[in-house]
């Protein structure tokens, strides 16, 4: 592979300038896109969308043969809202447009404490299949996209974030890359973000009471764990993609 594109937004341009600056990303070359050039990606190929409201962008990223592949959405969300439809493809409907709208296979991984919420909600979420992330088997290839608010106490909107031990650690996430892509086909497609660059943006909001807590995630070295996490699955998704 040894290409990443990035969309051109500035989280995405950020994270794209961090992993450069990596000695285990000096092989990849870095493009930028637009929408429009997203949509015309063709092969095998990796993408770095921005923040968590622009996990839209994965939608325009599908493999072109639906019939080939399953998508798998490892999230804090489903991303799969049934309302506001008709508002056409958002951060929080994109799911539900490729795989239901589409017609296509798909697979959601959530924390389970964002899983048992999901049924607290007034939407008929009946449809969605979820993957046990203890056993992650898929027969064929697939597509994997990922919103790093999965992940506890990392620099993301401040809107999804998660501190309280809700969400996954990154240990456990790599557990599950590596669980699943060892029991699935061919990767095609792999797409990942989350990050929000704005290290003041917890401000304007109800964590400012907890900004102790603040300081410490949206700090150097909290910017730095983020960008660990994208190398660590970018380079593990290409060697994946280069050894299928």
């Amino acid at each position: 592979m040894k290409t990443i594109y990035f969309y051109k937004d500035i989280n995405a341009e950020f994270t794209a300038e961090k992993l450069r600056e990596r000695s285990r990303m000096k092989g990849f070359e870095f493009i930028g896109v637009k929408v429009s050039d997203i949509k015309k990606i063709k092969g095998k190929a990796i993408l770095i969308w921005g923040n968590g409201n622009k996990h839209q962008l994965s939608y325009y990223f599908d493999w072109p043969d639906k019939d080939e592949i399953t998508k798998i959405n490892i999230d804090q969300h489903t991303d799969s809202l049934l309302n506001h439809c008709e508002k056409g493809i958002k951060c929080w409907n994109h799911f539900y447009f490729s795989i239901i709208k589409e017609k296509r296979k798909g697979k959601i991984i959530l924390p389970d404490y964002y899983k048992d919420q999901i049924y607290k909600l007034p939407l008929d979420y009946n449809k969605l299949d979820y993957l046990d992330p203890n056993n992650p088997i898929i027969e064929g290839n697939i597509q994997l996209t990922i919103d790093l608010d999965v992940i506890d106490s990392i620099p993301v909107l401040p809107v999804y974030l998660s501190y309280e031990g809700n969400g996954l650690s990154n240990e456990e996430l790599y557990d599950i890359i590596y669980k699943l892509f060892n029991n699935s086909g061919e990767l095609v497609r792999f797409d990942i973000g989350g990050i929000c660059k704005n290290r003041n943006a917890w401000k304007a909001t109800d964590l400012k009471e907890d900004a102790e807590i603040m300081k410490r995630i949206y700090s150097d070295k909290g910017y730095n764990k983020v960008i660990d996490i994208f190398e660590h699955l970018i380079l593990e998704a290409n060697e994946k993609m280069e050894k299928d």
